[in-house]
């Protein structure tokens, strides 16, 4: 590859990290998964892969890792187990026809409570993705299992948080950046991925609004026995979802039952 090329490579790759800062940025090349820099280190280590580096200047060398696509279920479990976020970046185009530099952007983004891959999850194991939502005296509770469709709502004391934890077992919990020290506290001695939800989401009528658009209704008549607490907080995960670069496939998924 011409220096011109690699440079332009990178440009590209760079382009498309800048938007996913947080997700480690897994990069299809060809047959393979690359990482470059702070990425590459990282899934090395995680992944027990050779670090490399690539001369992309005359002063500067990039850490490389790259995994076979392939493999990617395999490794996917290790990396989702040690809690990080993934940012699955494919080719959008036959290399063979391209014109130049292969088109490629984001079309998955994998969290630990989201994989849809069987075969990276613990057989028999409930894999729930958990929205927490703090209301006066109470906690809003509402979880998902996103291979299954299982899903879930309720309303608890504070002082249930820890033992909702413990049965529950989320591997993910969604939280508003604004959550309280002392429940955060608690939440953090049970669940190590949590991911913090801007706070305008946390809102009754955007929660509305989602779950009549996902569920193609017009009103929550269905959702009657359902808090309005236990709403925002059941919207909070659809509308995670169900936004991301390649929206979930939800179709098992049933309305949020009172658990």
């Amino acid at each position: 590859m011409a220096r011109r090329e690699k440079l332009t490579l990178m440009k590209q790759y760079n382009s498309i990290k800048t938007r996913y800062p947080n997700s480690l940025l897994l990069f299809r090349m060809g047959d393979f998964y690359e990482t470059f820099g702070d990425d590459a280190k990282i899934a090395s280590e995680i992944l027990g892969i050779t670090l490399t580096s690539r001369n992309h200047g005359e002063k500067s060398r990039t850490p490389l890792a790259g995994i076979p696509h392939h493999s990617l279920d395999r490794y996917l479990k290790k990396l989702l187990d040690a809690g990080v976020r993934v940012a699955i970046c494919e080719q959008l185009e036959d290399p063979k026809l391209a014109r130049g530099l292969v088109k490629r952007d984001v079309v998955e983004i994998i969290t630990p409570g989201t994989i849809t891959i069987s075969e990276a999850l613990d057989e028999g194991r409930k894999n729930f993705l958990l929205a927490l939502f703090p209301v006066g005296e109470k906690l809003a509770l509402s979880y998902i299992d996103v291979l299954c469709g299982d899903f879930y709502a309720k309303s608890i004391l504070p002082s249930r948080l820890s033992s909702e934890l413990m049965i529950i077992s989320p591997a993910e919990i969604l939280v508003p950046g604004n959550i309280d020290s002392g429940v955060l506290k608690v939440i953090k001695g049970y669940v190590k991925n949590i991911t913090y939800v801007d706070d305008w989401k946390f809102d009754h009528q955007f929660a509305a609004n989602t779950l009549k658009q996902f569920y193609h209704i017009n009103s929550l008549d269905g959702f009657s026995q359902i808090p309005d607490e236990e709403i925002i907080a059941s919207g909070v995960i659809i509308c995670l979802l169900y936004t991301s670069p390649s929206p979930r496939d939800l179709s098992t998924s049933r309305m949020p039952s009172s658990a």
